[in-house]
């Protein structure tokens, strides 16, 4: 794994502090939040006169849960590689990253088995999961990545995968930290892991995966 690097090697954060802190920041704080399902609205008593298609098979999707690390920003390059590890078995439906600006971007997202550990620049270790054109929402706002970017990914209780997220630009946000900084819930752990210069060069070390992953249980 790479060494950390000067914060003048990335992208710095939009509101600077006044000064530096005695001592590093604390870890993130975890919110994690339960997303209700759609409903449909109730049935007429009586059919309409040009009733809509298979009314009555409609079925609400499954509950996502998101757990969330931060958007406290403050280092910033083009990609994020960070590990998993789910305590139950689970599917990751949909990803939230932090992007610096609000213009669009083009982005890869990669998965693998086991950890990011001794794999942080060797492209072959990884499986393209999918492409992507964005338009960012701004420091400190949820980035969703678009529908359709990754097949659900599986995670089966006690595995860990690591996943990479990365623009072509240097405009993905995360958090240094030296302590832990790991974030989880009763189902799903996200551990700190690496910037990363595009697409598989430079390591800046203990960066915190700035975002949200919504899953459901398997």
């Amino acid at each position: 794994t790479g060494s950390p690097v000067a914060a003048g090697s990335e992208s710095p954060s939009s509101s600077p502090s006044d000064g530096p802190t005695a001592s590093p920041s604390d870890a993130p704080v975890i919110q994690v939040v339960t997303q209700p399902a759609p409903t449909t609205d109730a049935p007429t008593p009586s059919p309409s006169s040009s009733p809509s298609e298979a009314v009555g098979s409609v079925v609400a999707s499954p509950l996502l849960t998101e757990l969330t690390t931060t958007y406290e920003g403050g280092n910033g390059q083009a990609g994020i590689m960070f590990d998993i590890e789910a305590v139950n078995s689970l599917v990751i439906e949909e990803i939230d990253i932090n992007v610096k600006d609000t213009v669009t971007h083009n982005g890869f997202i990669y998965m693998k088995s086991g950890s990011w550990r001794g794999n942080s620049k060797k492209p072959a270790s990884w499986t393209e999961l999918g492409t992507f054109t964005v338009q960012g929402q701004g420091e400190g706002n949820p980035t969703t990545l678009p529908a359709g970017t990754f097949d659900p990914i599986t995670v089966n209780a006690g595995e860990t995968k690591a996943l990479y997220i990365t623009l072509t630009a240097p405009s993905i946000k995360y958090t240094f930290s030296r302590p832990e900084g790991t974030t989880g819930d009763d189902n799903l752990k996200i551990y700190k892991g690496l910037g990363k210069k595009y697409r598989f060069s430079k390591n800046f070390a203990n960066r915190i995966f700035n975002g949200s992953i919504r899953y459901k249980l398997a």
